[in-house]
Formats: structure tokens, sequence, C-alpha cells
């Protein structure tokens, strides 16, 4: 028995009369599989209910518009508010160091008779003698030794070196040394603001950098012609782009970390005590397999102290070397009285030996001991004007 002919297939209502491969193919909507012929709608959008993520589906473009208005709208009121949030930070950031700035420079004109004058006024001379003598920054010499040379062997002079320049270019005052401390201190409150936001938030790093610009042993340290505030503001400032780099910084602040942390600790030795906190973080990145990281902290920290070390034992041989040159106590005294350097009667050359810059009795008199007793006083200290030579290329280790 013969099978009857198949008939051909009927086409569908709506549909063209050209074969089915030609057609193109239309995607069908996954709501309503069943219809054969419903197009996809124009917009679907996403809808949040119950805890999970629907499709809304509509089909009109204007509804559609004014929701991608309103999601724009939203989004522009939060870039808003977050700007206004932050100049809101950065206007209090400015009042706490308009606050360090008034105690800090009340009364900088004066002169140099506080507590710490003796070691601000060797300090002065210090910085005195960069700019009549010489701008080698690695011979740092004082004034209370008799005749010179009267090197010493300190810490790396960044506080009455710059001092010095000042005097060159704007002649001498005895409140620019203070001046300079309290720039430096300026450093340390922004640079503590910043490494407690980066470390907490915001609201404890404006407590922070107030209660450190009202603090009174930090004003009185700010305002002096001492190299502590330098050395406080740099390895804050050190310490802020380290742990600013450990955060995920650019690779520039390793370095920039680096010198202001070197430069803080030459400055004055105990600010290496910071140096635990870079420690610290470095075992955390070894402790994360982050050994690369890691490697290039500890080859930074290596070369910083390698410089550190260089510098302080240069300080310690040049203390060493000098001492053999100097003449007894008693002698080096009576002819830093007779000289002027102490006494007033040579105000042009030394300007911190007078009455007007020392301003202290004790000082005076203890200075004039050796003379009420007799002792033989030495020939003075001849100065010449050094050429300015702030950045010596060669010779280096020649005064």
């Amino acid at each position: 028995m013969r099978k009857p002919p198949r008939k051909p297939s009927k086409t569908l209502p709506g549909e063209a009369s050209e074969p089915l491969r030609s057609r193109p193919r239309r995607r069908r909507d996954p709501a309503q599989p069943n219809l054969a012929l419903d197009p996809m709608p124009a917009h679907i959008a996403p809808r949040r209910a119950e805890g999970r993520t629907r499709f809304q589906i509509t089909h009109e473009p204007e509804l559609n518009q004014s929701k991608g208005q309103q999601s724009q709208q939203q989004t522009t009121d939060r870039d808003i508010a977050a700007r206004n949030y932050l100049n809101l930070d950065t206007a209090i950031l400015l009042g706490i160091l308009f606050i360090a700035i008034v105690f800090r420079f009340h009364k900088i004109t004066l002169p140099l008779v506080d507590g710490f004058s003796w070691r601000e006024i060797s300090t002065a001379m210090m910085a005195d003698n960069f700019q009549q003598r010489s701008w080698n920054i690695f011979f740092p010499e004082v004034s209370w030794t008799g005749p010179g040379p009267s090197y010493q062997g300190r810490e790396f002079q960044i506080v009455s070196y710059l001092t010095a320049l000042l005097y060159q270019f704007f002649g001498w005052h005895d409140w620019f040394g203070r001046m300079v401390a309290a720039f430096f201190g300026l450093v340390t409150v922004f640079s503590l603001h910043r490494l407690t936001a980066l470390c907490w938030d915001e609201m404890h790093a404006h407590a922070t950098a107030l209660a450190y610009a009202l603090m009174p042993a930090a004003v009185m340290i700010d305002s002096s012609f001492l190299p502590d505030p330098a050395m406080l503001a740099l390895v804050t400032l050190g310490v802020w782009l380290f742990v600013k780099y450990w955060a995920g910084g650019s690779g520039w602040l390793l370095p920039l970390a680096t010198v202001c942390f070197s430069l803080g600790v030459l400055s004055k030795p105990p600010g290496i005590a910071a140096g635990a906190v870079i420690f610290y973080l470095m075992v955390c990145w070894i402790l994360e397999r982050k050994r690369k990281q890691a490697t290039w902290v500890f080859l930074s920290g290596l070369l910083s102290l390698a410089i550190i070390g260089a510098y302080f034992s240069w300080a310690i041989y040049l203390a060493a070397a000098i001492r053999r040159f100097m003449s007894p106590a008693p002698a080096a005294i009576s002819g830093m009285t007779a000289s002027g350097h102490m006494s007033g009667t040579d105000s042009t050359s030394n300007p911190y030996g007078t009455p007007r810059s020392c301003g202290s009795t004790a000082i005076r008199s203890w200075c004039c001991w050796p003379s009420a007793c007799g002792c033989r006083p030495a020939p003075p200290k001849t100065r010449s004007n050094a050429p300015f030579r702030p950045f010596p290329t060669c010779g280096w280790l020649r005064p």
C-alpha cells in the first residue's frame, strides 16, 4: 500500500509568502514564549523587589526616558553631596592650619631668650657661620670655642642652612630661624591630619590635628630655633607618604617617603623610632605573599640606613678630629670672651654674641669669669665673606 503524498505546509496568517529560510529571524519575548509574532519590547528595566532582581517590561519610550533622567539626576545629586563633603573637610583643615599659624607665629620676632636660649643661640651661630664663612653644610661651625676653626659634629643642619639662605637673600634677622621652625610645625600638622584620615576617617583627623595645633609644648617647640621641628615634620611626612603607598598609592611615593624620612632622621636621630611603623607594614606585606613590594621597601630602608650611618660617622670623625686642635677649656673660654663672640664687642661679624641677641645675664657672666681670673686671651677670630655656594659640587669635604 502506497503512502499518501505529504500536504504542503500552510503559511501562517500575517507571514510573508517567501520561504522560511529567507526571512530574518526575530527575537521573541522571553516573558511570552507562546506568542509566535510578538516582537521584543523596546526596553527591559531591572526592578528590585523582595530582595530579588526581576525584570520590568516597558514599551513606552517616554517612561524609559524619564526613568533614565531620574537615575542620572540621582547620580548627580550624590556627586554634588560628595563634593560638598570634601569642601567641608578642606575648609576644616584650612581652619586648623590657620589656628596653628596664629599660635606658632605669635611674637615670632622675640629674641632668643626663652627656655631653649642656649641651644637656639648655638643653632643660630651655625646659620651665621654658613652665611659669613662657608656654605659647606658638612662643616657646621659655632663661635663659642675660641679661635677657629670651630667645627662640630652635629646633626644635618637643615633648619640652620635654610635660615642662612634667608640671611643671604633678605638680610640678617634673628627671628628667621623661628619662622623656619614654625613652617616645619605647619608641615607636621598637615601630615598628621592626612595620616590619621588615611588610617581612620576625617573626623578623627580633624580632632588629632586640632589637638596638636593647640598643644602648648608643641607650640613652644615649633616656634623655637631648634632642629626638632624639622625632624618631626619630615618623619611624619615620610610615614604618611609610605602608608599611602602601602594602601595602593602610586609608585613614586616610595622614593619620596624614603627621602623625607631620611632627612628627618638626619635632622635628629630620635626620629628613627618612627621606622617601626614602616617595618611593621613591610612584615604585613611579607605575610600577604607580596614579596616584590616588600623587597622594594627593604632596599629603600637599607639605602636610608646607609645614608644616615655614613653622615653620623662623618660627624663623629669631625668632632674627634677638631678636638685635637682645640686649646684647653679656660683659654678657649677666655679667647671667646676677649674676641667678642659672646661679650658683644664684635656685633657686626657675629650678631648672636651681642647682649641684644643673647639676652642672658647668666651666659654673659659665665663668659666673663675667665677674664676676671686673669686668663690670657687668645687672638680674635678673623672672618671673611665667603662666596655664595649653597650647593657645592666638588670638594664637599673641604670647608
